[in-house]
């Protein structure tokens, strides 16, 4: 199935190119920055503590998230207000992080491009803002 013959879930997709030092900001309280260490690549989420963060790799069986999905639905859309926590992950090529309820989440595809760069393709409700970190800043002084 291509993406044109998927149905419109009120979703689309910014992909960006970062540098170590770099950052994504997406929505008021999340921000996300690329780093390389001598680990090799890595991501670090700032995120309210009650916001999930899950690699692709760890989340439950489809059928699980649908249901997660549908429950989710029912709540109507979340107010993450825990204070901000930071968690690094390591990534390595076609790496995918969760942020969110299922349903409602945003998905960060991953994939480190050179020592100096990553390509980061961020698919999100449209009305969330996303930002480069420098456009962030410079809206923040405006």
């Amino acid at each position: 199935m291509n993406d044109a013959s998927k149905a419109d879930d009120g979703r689309s997709t910014l992909a960006l190119t970062r540098r170590p030092g770099e950052a994504i900001c997406i929505g008021p309280d999340v921000r996300v920055t690329y780093s390389v260490g001598s680990s090799g690549p890595r991501i670090m989420v700032e995120a309210p503590r009650d916001m999930p963060v899950r690699r692709e790799s760890l989340l439950p069986d489809p059928a699980t998230l649908e249901r997660e999905a549908e429950e989710a639905a029912e709540q109507g859309d979340p107010e993450y207000i825990g204070p901000i926590s930071t968690l690094v992950l390591g990534v390595g090529g076609g790496e995918r992080v969760h942020l969110g309820r299922p349903g409602l989440d945003v998905e960060l595809a991953i994939s480190p491009r050179s020592a100096d760069a990553a390509r980061f393709a961020i698919t999100a409700p449209r009305e969330l803002t996303i930002l480069r970190d420098e456009l962030a800043e410079d809206l923040a002084a405006a």
